[in-house]
């Protein structure tokens, strides 16, 4: 793979390298303790994925080979399925984000410079999105991705600087621009920048009634979308920008060392301020967001009702990159490492902790509907 390439696919992952996280905005935030799940088997050297379909049934995808295994309570693993790629194993991609379908019969995985759609554990083929991919869903079971708008060269696009889109939608045998916004770029070569990519890396969680859920992943930015791409809701949490800050020596070497000689002798790059780590719908209407907070790991628990975002530390979990999903019986937490750990909050357990809210929110706009059925408990 290219220098290049592979930079954008660590850059974009946020999880192969240290990360870096936000200043802390809360110095007395109540924290609970997650219970520790002893899953029956842990794969080293893979990128994993953690995901619930409506029901709450767990599963568990590793990015290395496309197996699937659903997840028990109790930890243990079922016996794997693997996704069939379309003609064979050697088209799997090294998966960086990925996605399953609330139906739970669909996986919508990819990386920065390419998608794939699983439908009954085949490959549907779908076109190239042609822009550099920063999060992958599948709202309704429609194959979503969040992008930069540049294409994979980096070169700036007819929508620039006026409209841009960020949320392209399948329809039919083509990508279509759902959601859009309006860019003040000086000059085409601030595309290339990393803090561009901070500005614009976005994440998606299915939410119901066909609703997206879109969150920032460098600015603590979330929207809530109507299926049309028509905003209902944005959250802001203080000046919901983006912050970059230097590396250390010990980061630009493990950026040596994944890259090469490419960078051997360069002086230690920008490093973004990763903000959210995770989001899943909790299936009655709130979003649940893992959120760096001044090196603390962080939930956050957003309600479009009442539009009000609570916040709660989590004790024993370090802040990395992690996966999160809604399963009936609590939240599940799994290290995006497949070396890494897993763990549960009941829900009861938030149910009775001490919430505090985040004074630094504001929102804009709001859900005018009534609360959607939730998640089967």
């Amino acid at each position: 793979m290219p220098a290049r390439a592979r930079l954008i696919a660590i850059a974009l992952s946020g999880v192969v390298l240290a990360a870096t996280t936000d200043e802390s905005t809360q110095t007395s935030t109540p924290a609970i303790a997650a219970d520790v799940l002893p899953v029956s088997e842990r794969f080293a050297d893979e990128r994993q994925f953690l995901a619930a379909d409506k029901k709450g049934r767990l599963v568990l995808l590793r990015g290395g080979n496309l197996m699937t295994h659903r997840l028990r309570s109790n930890g243990q693993l079922d016996e794997p399925d693997r996704l069939k790629a379309y003609g064979g194993e050697d088209r799997s991609l090294d998966v960086v984000t990925a996605a399953f379908s609330p139906a739970g019969d669909a996986w919508f995985v990819g990386n920065a410079t390419a998608v794939q759609y699983f439908l009954g554990g085949k490959e549907v083929l779908l076109p190239s999105p042609d822009f550099i991919v920063t999060g992958v869903g599948l709202p309704g079971g429609t194959p979503t991705v969040a992008i930069e708008p540049k294409n994979l060269s980096g070169r700036a696009t007819v929508w620039l600087p006026g409209e841009a889109p960020y949320l392209l939608q399948l329809a039919g045998d083509d990508w279509q621009v759902l959601a859009s916004e309006a860019l003040d770029v000086a000059k085409p070569t601030e595309l290339l920048g990393l803090s561009f990519h901070a500005r614009v890396a976005r994440r998606i969680a299915a939410a119901p009634q066909n609703r997206i859920w879109v969150a920032h992943q460098a600015r603590y930015r979330v929207e809530l979308l109507s299926p049309t791409g028509k905003r209902l809701l944005q959250l802001k949490v203080g000046t919901g920008e983006a912050r970059m800050r230097r590396a250390t020596e010990a980061e630009h070497q493990d950026l040596v060392a994944a890259i090469g000689a490419d960078l051997a002798g360069s002086k230690p790059a920008e490093r973004i301020v990763w903000v959210n780590r995770a989001l899943a719908d909790g299936g009655d209407g709130r979003l649940y967001l893992l959120v760096s907070d001044g090196g603390k790991l962080a939930l956050d628990r957003l309600d479009p009702l009442e539009l009000k975002l609570e916040r709660i530390h989590v004790a024993n979990v370090e802040d990395q990159g992690l996966t999160l999903a809604a399963a009936s019986d609590g939240l599940y937490l799994a290290s995006i490492d497949g070396a890494g750990g897993f763990w549960r909050i009941r829900w009861e357990v938030l149910d009775q902790a001490k919430w505090q809210a985040v004074p630094e929110a504001s929102f804009d706009g709001g859900v005018l509907v009534t609360s959607p059925k939730g998640v089967e408990r």
